[in-house]
């Protein structure tokens, strides 16, 4: 009788310490996915941060030219851009039925969106500004725009005339 209590305390130290070495590999591996999974959120966070800020060397300025406003969207990155778009341009507090429409006048005629935008490069597009009628108006003294582009990873960008970065947008 005293063996079978012996046997039966050593199966039971074993299964302890079974359960001990199964717990404790349990919670190693725990800390092992978590470290992993902050390294991954880290490391996606630092792309982000970097893909931003090459999206914020494509850059636009808006200035008066003639009865035109005249867009110009630069992009200052060592990497070429895809499908930028000026999207809409109007006079700050604009009325919702006023447009704009690109100035054909011009030689070359310029267009509204580019399939590529090159390192260091820029693009123009002089526009007319519209009231509800159809009509030009006077050159503002500011205007809000709106200019999509996408960058070479396949990352869509929306510019305004905020002074925010450009975000990230859904692809068109």
């Amino acid at each position: 009788m005293a063996t079978s209590w012996w046997m039966f305390g050593l199966g039971v130290a074993t299964g302890a310490l079974g359960t001990g070495v199964s717990g404790a590999s349990y919670v190693l591996a725990l800390k092992k996915d978590r470290r992993e999974l902050a390294d991954k959120v880290k490391a996606e966070q630092a792309q982000q941060r970097r893909d931003v800020a090459e999206a914020s060397l494509v850059t636009v300025t808006v200035r008066g030219s003639g009865g035109s406003v005249a867009v110009k969207i630069m992009n200052d990155s060592d990497l070429a851009v895809l499908r930028v778009e000026l999207l809409d341009i109007r006079r700050e507090s604009a009325e919702p039925t006023e447009t704009w429409t690109v100035n054909q006048n011009m030689v070359p005629r310029p267009m509204a969106m580019r399939e590529v935008l090159k390192a260091h490069t820029a693009m123009e597009v002089p526009t007319w500004l519209l009231d509800s009628d159809g009509n030009r108006v006077p050159v503002p003294e500011a205007v809000e725009y709106v200019v999509r582009f996408c960058d070479t990873s396949g990352q869509w960008w929306l510019r305004d005339a905020s002074d925010g970065p450009p975000r990230p947008t859904e692809m068109p």
